[in-house]
């Protein structure tokens, strides 16, 4: 909708009458040197917006009394996740297509045999990961 070139080494500053423009979803690029800065907003009823994303927060992993493990993840973005026990590179349980805003799981550790696990949970392109021994 608007583009304007600025030459380096200065300072610019302009201000845009949006009151004009129709109602949907825009997006503000600034680009210099190698860096580029994207916000979003959204202008209805003749008022502009900023759009505010919640923070991707990693989850919690939680050992109860050695033999229970809580995973809990807020999920904002109701991704698909995953969560997969491995021992010694070797996946010994997982729980797949969780969808839920936000994921609370608890899982019993009693049946499984010892080691040092490691537990993933992927969402979207993220993995994180969680390190026990059960003895």
């Amino acid at each position: 909708v608007f583009t304007k070139n600025i030459a380096g080494k200065q300072n610019y500053f302009q201000l845009l009458d949006l009151s004009k423009m129709p109602d949907g979803t825009y997006k503000v690029k600034l680009s210099g040197g190698n860096k580029t800065f994207v916000k979003e907003f959204t202008i209805s009823n003749q008022v502009a917006a900023i759009t505010i994303k919640p923070k991707e927060v990693a989850p919690l992993f939680q050992l109860i009394n050695g033999n229970e493990l809580a995973v809990t993840y807020l999920n904002s973005e109701s991704k698909n996740v995953s969560i997969f026990f491995e021992l010694a590179d070797e996946v010994i349980f997982e729980d797949r297509n969780l969808t839920q805003t936000p994921i609370s799981k608890r899982y019993s550790l009693k049946k499984l045999p010892k080691g040092n696990y490691t537990v993933k949970l992927y969402s979207g392109g993220n993995i994180y990961s969680y390190s026990m021994a059960l003895n």
